[in-house]
């Protein structure tokens, strides 16, 4: 069962286990599918020891199990489910933990903390201690640091980073046969660039990619602004390297390829190309699915015959509204098919 989580510094990936801590990896699973962490703040910075996140009110005591998000405040936690950790487990860096508000028990909702330092204890006992850990999962992918870079980021005296960084969207790339909550299905949170959870209680610092006043090296806006989109290209593209769907975040991408994410779970590669054909005939749709069952990974490949088709149906279809559900599509991320090239000679 894993986890990507797209942030404002980039993409990690979490690998759960269902063993140590059921029920509330499932809840986190569940939260995921719904894109309930989109805009969520990452807070609580203590440099060389964790970062906390999964609070829409970025204050550390909101937050709701699924079950709390589905019936309502009586369900807003689940019961305490703690697994002692070991000598060696101490050391790792990006585990990740359930957080309970303040030392209160049963108090395990959505809110989690990410271990950035490999040193001993992590600061962990803060959070109940070795005997008292909820550890649900661990960063497995971090091909762009993100761990690294929460940990090196100027924050307050309160652990708040005076550059605010946020988790953009989730996508559960493997369920690992685990049965969805009743009751999310076809539910997803979507929230626009500049929207923030409505329960946030705090003001908006620097926002993730603003420069302050004086900095940028002389560049100008242009420069800069040109800068950030090689940036984000990258960031896109180690994304797919990271969950195995190209062989180089370097890889160049087809010019007549979009990448398109964010789909419903229902929708077909039919259903695509019959949407797409308005730009292109001959319009060929791939949906990637899990190997195990088959299932849809809400995301896929639309290839056209010429880049000038693929380009208009980028302008007119980005964000469109496809089984309920806002699509995105992109060029920077359209390597795919140089994967699957590989995979069928």
């Amino acid at each position: 069962m894993s986890v990507l989580l797209q942030t404002t510094l980039g993409a990690i990936v979490i690998d759960l286990n269902l063993e140590s801590c059921p029920i509330f990896s499932r809840s986190f699973l569940s939260l995921c599918s719904m894109n309930y962490y989109s805009k969520h703040l990452i807070f609580n910075v203590l440099q060389n020891r964790f970062f906390q996140t999964g609070d829409p009110t970025g204050t550390g005591t909101g937050g709701s199990s699924i079950f709390g998000v589905l019936s309502g405040e009586g369900s807003r936690f689940i019961k305490d489910e703690y697994t002692p950790l070991t000598p060696s487990q101490r050391k790792i860096k990006g585990l990740c933990i359930a957080t309970k508000i303040g030392s209160l028990g049963m108090t395990h909702g959505s809110q989690f903390t990410v271990t950035t330092s490999p040193g001993d204890g992590h600061g962990i006992h803060e959070y109940g201690g070795f005997e008292e850990c909820c550890v649900f999962g661990q960063v497995v992918e971090d091909g762009e640091d993100v761990l690294g870079r929460v940990n090196g980021i100027y924050t307050d005296k309160g652990g708040r980073p005076y550059t605010d960084v946020r988790v953009e969207w989730c996508e559960v790339l493997d369920w690992g046969g685990l049965e969805k909550v009743e009751g999310t299905e076809g539910r997803r949170v979507e929230r626009g660039e500049m929207e923030r959870p409505e329960e946030e209680e705090l003001e908006i610092r620097i926002r993730a990619g603003e420069e302050l006043e004086g900095e940028g090296g002389g560049e100008g806006a242009e420069e800069r602004e040109e800068e950030l989109r090689k940036k984000e290209a990258k960031s896109r593209a180690v994304v797919l390297e990271m969950i195995g769907d190209i062989r180089s975040a370097d890889d160049k991408p087809p010019e007549n390829v979009l990448f398109i994410c964010k789909l419903n779970p229902v929708t077909e590669e039919d259903d695509l190309e019959l949407i797409f054909s308005r730009f292109d005939q001959g319009v060929k749709a791939d949906i990637m699915r899990d190997p195990a069952n088959g299932d849809s990974l809400n995301y896929g490949f639309i290839e056209f015959g010429s880049k000038e088709k693929a380009t208009e149906a980028y302008f007119k279809m980005n964000n469109a509204l496809i089984d309920d559900r806002r699509i995105r599509v992109d060029f920077s991320q359209s390597v795919g098919k140089l994967w699957k090239g590989r995979k069928n000679p």
